[in-house]
């Protein structure tokens, strides 16, 4: 893929960062913010590692919603969304680099 294919690619970690974000912020307080961005920058880093690790998007959104590893309630809703989207990125993208995007782009939100 060439640089334009990885601008595109980052251009949509933007964008879902903010709709995400929008999900889970109810409250535009700053450490509000800051914990909601953390934590559902949280769950893209799951999903990557269990989406390398070979698991199947259902089953990380499995684990992110109930159990012992489940995210705390408020974020529950964001869980499906983001776990598609990371399932949808490039093999390449899944990297600690694109989830540390997210929650920038999250907290410029």
């Amino acid at each position: 893929m060439g640089m334009s294919g990885n601008f595109g690619q980052i251009t949509r970690v933007a964008v879902h960062a903010a709709l995400f974000c929008a999900l889970a912020l109810p409250v535009a307080a700053s450490e509000t913010r800051k914990k909601s961005c953390a934590a559902t920058r949280d769950i893209v880093s799951v999903a990557m590692d269990g989406r390398k690790a070979g698991k199947s998007a259902d089953a990380v959104k499995s684990g992110l919603s109930s159990g012992n590893t489940a995210v705390e309630k408020t974020y529950v809703a964001t869980v499906g969304p983001l776990v598609d989207w990371v399932y949808g990125l490039d093999r390449a993208m899944l990297t600690d680099a694109v989830a540390d995007e997210f929650e920038a782009q999250c907290l410029n939100y």
